[in-house]
């Protein structure tokens, strides 16, 4: 009979982008390369409005790094992060609508980057979905202003919401900067269930001032 698998402390980032996102500047392969050079046991593919970036890793990753499924949906009232789901959903539905449908596919909803007005956070929509949510992003390392992920982490406090911190890389040296070390054993569901139980310690980095900049110039260039 087979031993049960070892709980242990595994790296862990749910969210992170390729060029699958507009935004990107990572091909989903290199992504897989990237996080395993970083010692990463399973990762989020996450990107804007398709699952396709996900399921690319997957395959190209073929076991060696757990690979979620996952997409940033933009709805009417700001971005969710939906993982556990191998469809795309359609973008620009409202908010409630598209977590509902989202939970009844069997999906597990985060909400990214909560009150970052600088970006497309659902802001005060999330007492509206607050229920239907499974965990909220305490600390996203892009976020520039400390205090939009303060008021994230004391909102999930104030809940008793489940807590994420995420590197939201869109490009490789992003990676690594933020992630979660979650006790739990090496598969995804008991990933997934640890988190809920609060098994999950946050290691929170922001991305340095000359990245920020660096990403600014990065990001202007995919439009031109």
């Amino acid at each position: 009979m087979a031993a049960p698998a070892r709980t242990r402390k595994l790296k862990v980032d749910l969210h992170i982008h390729t060029n699958l996102s507009s935004d990107g500047g990572q091909t989903p392969e290199e992504l897989v390369e990237t996080a395993l050079a970083h010692g990463f046991d399973a990762i989020a593919v996450t990107d804007h409005n398709t699952v396709q970036g996900s399921l690319r890793a997957e395959r190209h990753a073929r076991g060696r790094i757990i690979i979620f499924p996952g997409q940033e949906v933009l709805t009417d009232s700001g971005e969710i992060v939906v993982l556990n789901l191998r469809e795309t959903l359609p973008a620009g539905g409202g908010l409630e609508e598209t977590v509902r449908l989202a939970k009844e596919k069997g999906g597990f909803v985060i909400a990214p980057h909560p009150f970052d007005i600088m970006r497309r956070g659902i802001g005060d929509n999330l007492n509206r979905i607050i229920g239907q949510v499974d965990a909220i992003e305490a600390f996203n390392s892009r976020t520039i202003w400390t205090r939009f992920n303060r008021r994230a982490l004391e909102y999930a406090e104030s809940k008793g919401k489940p807590m994420v911190a995420a590197s939201d890389a869109h490009f490789p040296d992003e990676i690594g900067k933020t992630y979660m070390l979650v006790s739990s054993r090496k598969d995804p569901a008991d990933i997934l269930k640890s988190i809920l139980a609060g098994r999950a310690e946050l290691v929170m980095k922001a991305q340095s001032r000359s990245s920020k900049l660096m990403r600014g110039f990065r990001k202007l260039r995919t439009y031109l």
